[in-house]
């Protein structure tokens, strides 16, 4: 499987040497830095590994040779073990800061000699591969060891939040809880004309915060072009209103529809932005 005709090696086949080969030398040495050692292993420079690791430049024999010369073993063996590294790899789904990552593992069938007690197994769920705590397991499942897990670390985004109400004291005080953990910004709107200005511009929300009577009427309007847009039509509207027990039935049955039609949420106002906070972060991390 690793070693092909130079000219036949496809980027998938490059990539996966190269994962396999950044996972051997992590389990080799969990502290080890696998760039620089590969840069002294094959002499070449940051850009070149670089390129390798990525699938972007072919793995030769002579590469391989050079890894194993460093290691002080024979190519076969590290052939042996890079293969073995391959094959035992699966994707997974780990749950961390209300979030699912997606991460490979590199399972044991059984215990590790001197295994004992462990802070995560991998748990195969309807083809899916979890993350768990011991803990977390339901006594029917059957549960591997982890030997190995990588996770590609990316710089963490605030979900951004659109706010309409025409009180922009409301809307100054939304995003003020909103805003306070460093995971959400905001940005207000007072008109829901302004809003739809600039969805037209394309600009990206997580999630839309929409008062139901603003001063220009209902913004059943706007719900709609949220709705209307291909890359809006799952986002969540949570829709805050405090007309509805002044206004009577009617009223109940107008809003009702619009919930109906596009899919939103409501919340009965004085808002307790905290709750509703903690709302949008759930949803937002399972969308």
């Amino acid at each position: 499987m690793i070693e092909q005709p130079k000219n036949e090696q496809s980027e998938d086949a490059s990539k996966a040497i190269g994962d396999a080969v950044r996972r051997l030398l992590v389990q080799l040495d969990p502290k080890c830095q696998t760039n620089q050692w590969l840069k002294t292993a094959l002499d070449l420079g940051h850009t070149a590994v670089w390129r390798k690791l990525n699938g972007e430049a072919k793995w030769t024999v002579e590469d391989l040779g050079a890894i194993g010369a460093k290691l002080e073993v024979g190519l076969a063996d590290v052939m042996r073990m890079l293969a073995a590294q391959m094959e035992h790899v699966v994707t997974g789904v780990f749950h961390l800061d209300g979030k699912d990552q997606k991460v490979e593992l590199v399972l044991e069938a059984g215990a590790p000699a001197g295994q004992g007690v462990v802070d995560y197994v991998a748990v195969e769920r309807e083809g899916q591969w979890h993350v768990l705590r011991p803990s977390a397991v339901e006594t029917h499942e059957t549960w591997r060891y982890i030997r190995n897990m990588s996770m590609e670390m990316r710089p963490s985004s605030k979900a951004k939040v659109a706010l309409l109400d025409d009180d922009p004291i409301i809307t100054s005080q939304a995003a003020s809880v909103l805003e306070k953990d460093g995971l959400i910004s905001s940005e207000r709107f007072s008109t829901g004309s302004d809003l739809i200005s600039r969805l037209r511009q394309d600009v990206k929300y997580d999630a839309f915060v929409v008062d139901w009577r603003l001063a220009e009427g209902t913004s059943e309007e706007v719900i709609r072009t949220i709705r209307n847009k291909d890359e809006t039509k799952s986002t969540p509207i949570f829709v805050v209103t405090g007309a509805i027990e002044a206004e009577g039935d009617s009223a109940e049955e107008e809003l009702a529809r619009v919930v109906r039609t596009f899919g939103c949420k409501t919340m009965m106002k004085p808002v307790r932005w905290k709750l509703l906070e903690a709302e949008i972060s759930r949803v937002i991390a399972h969308q």
